[in-house]
Parts: structure tokens; C-alpha cells; sequence
């Protein structure tokens, strides 16, 4: 599977302005969660500086639960926990890890129980953590912030070929449901539809991704990353007549010496090398 090479970010998003201050993610989890334990968002912190720091799983879960617990219609939380859990299971599965030697029976509370390592055990939780992000995303009005950044992470993570991710499907399934149901900003609304894009994309469910780009482009047109994604995507299904057109209209609007030249120009270049090889191509099989 190819994937899109143009390094433009789009789904970036600024690191908060406190970790320059405390120095790093962890510090700066365990200093605001020490002074004010009862918020999602200091246990979210927490979660990821325990994650980034390598910690227990069982550590970083119960952070994430935390998390969940304190925000009842919010679903980032719920994708760390399902990240874990589903790493758990690929692990256990590949033999990489020992299952615990007591596991409860019956069916796992999710925001109260601490977790356990076994295989049906982590099924069970799985099915709950999906059962409560499709609720959640069903119910939530507006959207958060929080919840674009976690599907573009999921998103990202299944793209990327990764072993901790939901099943694709799943993932898609959340992102076309957030699309129809929730109350999105414009910027929100393209920056997942350029997400849904990339996991059909990943299907090779090429025609509908092609729609979802364009329109990640008509709901932020100010934000010309999106037309490069667009640009690129022609190019890895040999839509080269429709790149041109895109690759033009981005030189119109980044001039000589302004921010992004660069990368237009290389995108020209990029687009020029393959378009040779596919000509090249064509001919050798005709």
C-alpha cells in the first residue's frame, strides 16, 4: 500500500504553551494533576506522559479511565484506552506477552475496573470501549476538540500500519458517523474529511475518497495543505491530467519567495518524475 508522501501536516495541532514552562510532558502531567486530580483533561496529560514515558500499561490505562470517567460525552479518553487494550490483544496474540494468572469472570465495568491481561477479558473491555465511543459520538453535541484529535489519530495510526489501532472499519465507520451526526466547525469538518479521505483511500475505495479531499478543501480553502493531500492523491491512482490542474492553481496562490514555495516546487518536481515513469510504464505494457 502506498501512502501520501507530501509531508505537509494538515491534522498538527500546537503543543500546549504550559510543557515550555515545566520542561516535559511528564512534569508538567504530574504537577497539574497533583494540584488538581478531578479534571479529564490533567488526567489526560497524565496518561500520555506515563505512555511517552513507557510506563505499565496498567498505569496509563487507569489514567485514561480516569480521564473517561470525568468526561461523560467526550470519546479521546476512550480511544487511549481502546489503543491499549487493542496492543494488549495484538500482543497476547503474537506471543509477546503472558496473559495474568487471575482474571475475573463477568463482564468488565469500564470505568471502574483496573485492567487485567487476558484474551477474552480485553475482548470483552474492546467491544465496551467501541460500544461507548459510537455512543458517545451519537450523543455529543458540539464536538471537542479532543475527539477530532483522537480519530485523526486513529486514523494515522491504521494508516501507518500499526499494531494498537481499532479494526479499519471501525475507525471509518466512527468518522462517517461524526461527519453526519455532529456539530462541527468548518475547520473540524475538513480536517475529518480529509481523515475519512485517507482511511478510504487505504480501502482503495478510490471515487469516495476522492470526494471527501474535495470537499476537506471547499470547507478551508484558506489552508492549502489540503491541496496538496488532493495533488498527491491524483498522483498515487495515475490521475495525472487532474494533479496539473491542482499543482497549477497552488503555484497561482504561492508566488516566488513566499512561505510554502518550496514545497510546491518540489511537489512539481515529484509530480514530473512520476508522471515519466507512468508514461514509461503505459508504453511497455501497451
Amino acid at each position: 500500500m502506498v501512502v501520501f508522501a507530501t509531508s505537509s501536516t494538515v491534522l498538527g495541532f500546537a503543543t500546549h504553551t504550559r510543557a515550555d514552562i515545566w520542561g516535559n510532558k511528564e512534569r508538567l502531567a504530574y504537577f497539574a494533576v497533583r494540584n488538581d486530580p478531578d479534571t479529564h483533561k490533567n488526567y489526560l496529560m497524565e496518561g500520555q506522559a506515563r505512555v511517552a514515558a513507557g510506563a505499565d500499561a496498567r498505569e496509563s490505562y487507569r489514567s485514561f479511565r480516569n480521564a473517561a470517567k470525568r468526561d461523560p460525552g467526550g470519546i479521546f479518553a476512550l480511544i487511549k484506552m481502546q489503543r491499549i487494550v487493542y496492543g494488549l490483544m495484538q500482543a497476547i496474540e503474537e506471543g509477546l506477552m503472558n496473559e495474568d494468572g487471575v482474571i475475573p469472570s463477568g463482564k468488565p465495568d469500564l470505568f471502574e475496573d483496573e485492567l487485567f491481561i487476558g484474551r477474552e477479558y480485553l475482548r470483552a473491555l474492546d467491544h465496551l470501549i467501541s460500544e461507548a465511543v459510537t455512543r458517545r459520538l451519537q450523543e455529543r453535541h458540539p464536538i471537542q476538540h479532543g475527539d477530532v484529535v483522537g480519530l485523526a489519530e486513529l486514523q494515522s495510526c491504521v494508516t501507518g500500519f500499526r499494531y494498537d489501532c481499532a479494526p479499519a472499519t471501525r475507525v471509518l465507520n466512527w468518522l462517517l458517523l461524526i461527519l453526519d451526526v455532529g456539530k462541527l466547525t468548518e475547520r473540524q469538518r475538513s480536517s475529518l474529511h480529509n481523515a475519512t479521505a485517507r482511511m478510504l483511500y487505504f480501502d482503495y475505495q478510490f471515487d469516495e475518497a476522492e470526494v471527501h479531499l474535495k470537499v476537506a478543501v471547499e470547507k478551508n480553502p484558506t489552508d492549502i495543505g489540503f491541496k496538496f493531500y488532493l495533488a498527491d492523491f491524483y498522483m498515487q491512482i495515475g490521475a495525472y491530467p487532474k494533479a496539473d490542474v491542482v499543482l497549477e492553481d497552488l503555484e497561482r496562490r504561492v508566488p516566488k519567495g513566499e512561505f510554502r514555495r518550496a514545497e510546491v516546487e518540489n511537489m512539481r518536481r515529484l509530480y514530473e518524475e512520476r508522471r515519466a515513469r507512468y508514461l514509461i510504464e503505459r508504453e511497455e505494457v501497451g
